[in-house]
């Protein structure tokens, strides 16, 4: 109750611990939902009742002084962070496929195509080609919560984002280039025979058909870049610094 009556106070000793904007925020923020929470927990129901808007209000111009904050800081860090030319990092697939025109239907190969497509033709950022399921068609209502690749139509949605929780099927998919799908198809194909006439569940697998436990792609990608190029610990976030240095 000191808190929400003293908000003022609360912020001037969070900033006084040396915390970080980001810690700052995340704590000013506890309240806000303790006190949007208490209209439904009865304990608590008292503080719907005791304070007042505008000891709310503060709460929230705090977070959102935060939010900034955090914006400006990650704004900063990846001004200065090291990268690489996106320009050079485009040329990886085109490398893969020299490798792969000397040895036609390796596995591993095409595997490794179908990634570096998908990371730099169609920039998938983030760690979740991992965990794809492969289908035909809009996926139904049982992959509500799945990332998920519609052969047919040669659509990614993906759904495993920060903001996963407000995403919904309609809200992010990626038309995917044709040439790509190309790749994917003839990787599949090929891990069909592998594995005894069945398509894998997953869009990138192990040989058996079992699929990269969450995170464990990124360490794959560290392999294939320094196979192909001879770059150390480049990482996925190194394609998306890359790209966004770029685009800036």
């Amino acid at each position: 109750v000191d808190i929400y009556r003293n908000p003022e106070f609360f912020h001037n000793s969070l900033v006084l611990s040396h915390l970080s904007i980001s810690s700052i925020k995340d704590y000013a923020s506890l309240p806000l939902t303790i006190y949007k929470l208490s209209q439904y927990y009865s304990p608590f129901s008292f503080l719907q009742k005791s304070i007042h808007s505008t000891q709310i209000e503060k709460f929230r111009g705090y977070v959102k002084q935060g939010i900034l904050f955090s914006k400006q800081n990650e704004t900063e860090r990846l001004m200065t962070k090291d990268y690489y030319l996106w320009d050079d990092i485009r040329e990886v697939p085109k490398l893969i496929e020299n490798h792969y025109n000397k040895r036609q239907n390796d596995i591993d190969l095409l595997r490794d195509m179908v990634i570096s497509s998908f990371y730099v033709k169609e920039v998938v950022l983030r760690d979740n080609l991992g965990s794809v399921i492969i289908g035909n068609g809009y996926p139904n209502s049982s992959l509500n919560h799945e990332n998920y690749l519609d052969l047919q139509n040669g659509i990614l949605y993906l759904r495993d984002f920060k903001t996963s929780s407000s995403l919904n099927y309609t809200d992010f998919k990626l038309k995917i280039f044709p040439d790509t799908m190309e790749w994917v198809k003839l990787y599949l194909d090929e891990m069909k025979k592998t594995l005894g006439g069945i398509y894998p569940k997953y869009l990138i697998t192990k040989r058996d058909g079992t699929p990269y436990k969450y995170g464990k792609l990124s360490g794959y990608i560290k392999k294939l870049m320094k196979k192909y190029t001879g770059a150390i610990d480049f990482t996925i976030n190194d394609f998306r610094h890359s790209v966004a240095t770029f685009h800036r």
